[in-house]
């Protein structure tokens, strides 16, 4: 799944540890634990942040596997909401 940030950039879920800092859900590349991260959306409090962390989760839970059963489809984005 691809996440696209509110200010549209855009990210492999499967390469990112997604998490929320007060009002914001914030990324960090998977392989770069250095301190780097990216902001993908910024919230009036921090119970919408993580409102929109769950709902990521949600979504990519619901993608199917492919018929070997262990691969996910490729397509599915998730887009950041501005509120």
């Amino acid at each position: 799944m691809r996440v696209i940030s509110q200010t549209f950039m855009d990210f492999p879920y499967e390469h990112i540890v997604v998490f929320v800092d007060d009002n914001k859900v914030c990324c960090r590349p998977v392989n770069d634990m250095s301190g780097r991260y990216y902001l993908l959306g910024e919230y009036e409090t921090n119970e919408r942040a993580q409102e929109v962390f769950n709902i990521i989760h949600e979504e990519y839970e619901e993608i199917p596997l492919m018929e070997d059963g262990e691969h996910l489809y490729n397509t599915p984005c998730f887009i950041m909401p501005e509120k």
